[in-house]
């Protein structure tokens, strides 16, 4: 029920409303003769034939911002107040040429006005001009009840309004100037416009259009126009909560040109630029290197195909024209049409938007939306087709206008025939190439699986031929484990006995410097008869280069006996007197002996380093026939140890003199438990005497020093030879 003031409202423009009826059939009838009776349109045919060219609120924007283009304008902006989804209020402010009371009056009300045959628009214009039937100002009249005109032009600025909320079917809809001050949303940027037109829409139905698709009228309105094509720039601001600011964002194109495999390009913007060098299709393989192997993309050679001719068409009255025709623009085919797979960040498909689509323009305005919309297609592939094409023939000056407003559909006709014989082979050889990609990677998987089951198959023999291996060798290991554990006990039986036998020889012998002095004395009278015998096989000169130089081994390793024998067999008359004791600095002695003796003697067996401070000085008081016995023994059980290798390191602080010979053999029997009984009389892990260790100890004491052995962290064993310093 309405109210007082709604009845009051209701009757005063219900009685207008009569009034400007009645004065616009005094208008007709004005008109109208004897001999002509003119047409005109009622509300109800407007609304009417409103609802059949418009499908959605965003396609009746986009032919009004379309009626901006043609004006020339520089900037449109779109602004969308949807806070009210049911009553949103759209502005569409644009900064062209604008409207005088002479256009509005003359030209704007002319339902169906063919603007192109207007005689002050320039031929070029007229090229240029998107739309020529005059009902695109419908789109306002389809999307509101009640809406404004601002213009200016040549420094006069006009406001109008149109308001058929209260309007009978049968009648005639009229601007009316309006005369209060109306301040609308975009005011800061229609002030500051020295010409152009906005168009104000109140009572907007936005219900039926969801917020995701608003949000995306950016893109939507990108696919309505060529945007490259074009100079005019769009703006587009959405509010949709209290509060929020109104904040314009540009429309630019947004095309996933990196997620395609293959384009067809003609187009003067040189799209194939755009694409990757080559791609990936990690989806089509659970495998990775065959889903992410690059493939090179391809674009499709131009001279391939026929994209322009001549033919004679069909104008309104029946009579032929020859007529160019010329196709220009892109198609290509998108790796994949999954969001989640696609490799370019522009690519976005969801309920509201699909960018997979061939889209057809005239005159840069979008006039098929699909092309597979007039072009029917049973292959897959079709949803993998996008493409920006321009055939300005379905909308020439000299022949029928065959689109609707909408640029939805277009009237079966020669020219769309056309249009599908060049538009098909392209397509179809973008199919073809998608197609065999696919059938390639499907190849490459199979491929892969057989070889996989080979794999396995192979790794299946290997697994029983080595289960059948494991299982002999744990028998010969569990016999090897057997027959080691009684070579161990036998070893340590002869290890006690041995270790018995020598703690009696101990008890009844003795060792005494004056037979060790007799036995050097005998060496030295061997080693001099030595001697005598190389020098005469010396003088031989038909002795071989080898034998001669294994002979001057023996030589020099024989002089070595003589130089360290001679010495102290001469001085053996004073062996009672005098124990052959010298006081030396324990380094360099070391150092001259190692140098002079040891790697000489064992050149093809060891390698000797020594280590420590050059300049060290350790004065000590020794036998050196008792130590230089000392180091063979200990050089001796490396070589039998297998060492390769004889570290000999001094260190010194200001309490201790340490020597410590380091090799690199197989270390320590297993068998020994406790080391100290190493140096027993008698005890040996080889077949040596077990005397060389138990020396060495008896000789340490003797120098006030002490002896120890420990195994090495990686591999052989080292003896600690060391002294407190006094």
């Amino acid at each position: 029920m309405m109210n007082e003031n709604e009845k009051i409202l209701y009757e005063a423009r219900k009685k207008a409303n009569e009034e400007a009826l009645s004065k616009e059939k005094e208008r007709i009838r004005a008109l109208n003769t004897d001999n002509a009776i003119y047409f005109n349109f009622s509300y109800t045919a407007l609304k009417l034939l409103g609802k059949n060219l418009y499908n959605n609120p965003l396609s009746a924007v986009a032919e009004l911002v379309a009626n901006g283009i043609d004006a020339k304008a520089k900037n449109i902006y779109v602004y969308i107040n949807m806070i009210d989804k049911a009553h949103s209020v759209i502005e569409i402010v644009d900064d062209g040429t604008g409207m005088s009371y002479e256009d509005l009056a003359e030209k704007y009300v002319w339902i169906g006005r063919n603007k192109r045959e207007d005689e002050d628009v320039a031929i070029e214009d007229k090229i240029a001009m998107m739309g020529r039937k005059g009902i695109g100002k419908l789109a306002a009249l389809y999307l509101s009840n009640r809406y404004y005109i601002f213009s200016k032009k040549d420094g006069a600025e006009s406001k109008w309004s149109l308001n058929v909320s209260a309007y009978k079917d049968s009648d005639f809809p009229k601007l009316d100037r309006l005369s209060i001050d109306k301040r609308i949303a975009s005011q800061p940027i229609w002030s500051q416009n020295k010409s152009g037109t906005a168009i104000v829409l109140e009572n907007v139905d936005l219900r039926r259009t969801g917020s995701k698709r608003i949000e995306g009228l950016k893109r939507n309105l990108s696919d309505y126009y060529l945007i490259d094509a074009i100079e005019t720039k769009i703006w587009v601001a959405v509010v949709s909560k209290l509060g929020q600011a109104i904040t314009y964002e540009p429309v630019k194109k947004a095309v996933a040109y990196k997620n395609f495999y293959a384009i067809f390009d003609n187009s003067s913007y040189k799209i194939s630029e755009k694409l990757r060098d080559s791609i990936s299709f990690t989806w089509m393989s659970q495998f990775k290197h065959i889903g992410e192997k690059e493939r090179e993309t391809i674009v499709l050679p131009t001279s391939r195909f026929i994209t322009k001719g001549s033919s004679d068409f069909q104008r309104e009255d029946g009579s032929k024209i020859k007529k160019s025709y010329q196709l220009d623009g892109w198609i290509g085919i998108h790796a994949t049409i999954e969001s989640k797979d696609a490799v370019d960040e522009n690519f976005i498909r969801n309920d509201t938007y699909h960018p997979n689509k061939l889209r057809v323009y005239v005159r840069n305005k979008l006039a098929v939306n699909n092309y597979f919309d007039l072009r029917k297609s049973t292959q897959a592939m079709a949803n993998y087709i996008e493409g920006e094409i321009s055939f300005d023939i379905l909308d020439d000056d000299d022949l029928p206008d065959i689109a609707t407003s909408s640029r939805q559909d277009f009237l079966d006709d020669e020219r769309v025939e056309r249009l599908i014989e060049i538009v098909d082979p392209i397509v179809n050889t973008l199919f073809k190439l998608r197609n065999k990609l696919g059938q390639q990677i499907r190849q490459e998987n199979n491929e892969y699986i057989e070889y996989l089951k080979e794999i396995e198959r192979r790794k299946k023999e290997e697994a029983e031929r080595l289960a059948k291996e494991a299982e002999v060798a744990r028998i010969e290991a569990e016999k090897a484990k057997a027959k080691a554990e009684e070579e161990a006990r036998l070893a340590e039986e002869r290890a006690e006995k041995e270790k018995q036998r020598n703690k009696y020889i101990l008890s009844v012998s003795t060792v005494e410097d004056k037979n060790i002095m007799n036995a050097i004395h005998s060496i030295y009278n061997k080693a001099t008869r030595i001697k005598e015998n190389i020098d005469e096989i010396s003088n031989l000169s038909t002795l071989p280069k080898e034998t001669r130089k294994h002979l001057e081994k023996i030589s020099l390793s024989n002089q070595y006996i003589l130089y360290i024998s001679k010495p102290i067999s001469k001085a053996g008359y004073a062996i009672e007197n005098n124990d052959g004791s010298k006081v030396v600095n324990l380094a360099n002695f070391i150092r001259e002996y190692v140098n002079k003796v040891l790697t000489v003697t064992y050149e093809d067996l060891l390698l000797f380093e020594i280590l420590g401070n050059e300049q060290e000085v350790f004065e000590i008081k020794i036998k050196p026939l008792s130590f230089i016995m000392v180091l063979e023994n200990l050089i001796g059980n490396s070589i039998k140890a297998n060492a390769s290798k004889v570290v000999i390191k001094m260190q010194s602080d200001e309490k201790f003199f340490a020597l410590e010979i380091n090799d690199n053999g197989d270390g320590l029997n297993k068998t020994v438990k406790d080391k100290q009984e190493l140096f027993d009389f008698g005890v040996t892990t080889t077949q040596g005497s077990g005397l060389g260790l138990y020396y060495a100890k008896k000789y340490m004491k003797e120098l006030h020093g002490a002896i120890d052995i420990v195994d090495n962290s990686d591999k052989g064993v080292s003896i600690i030879l060391r002294w407190e310093k006094k």
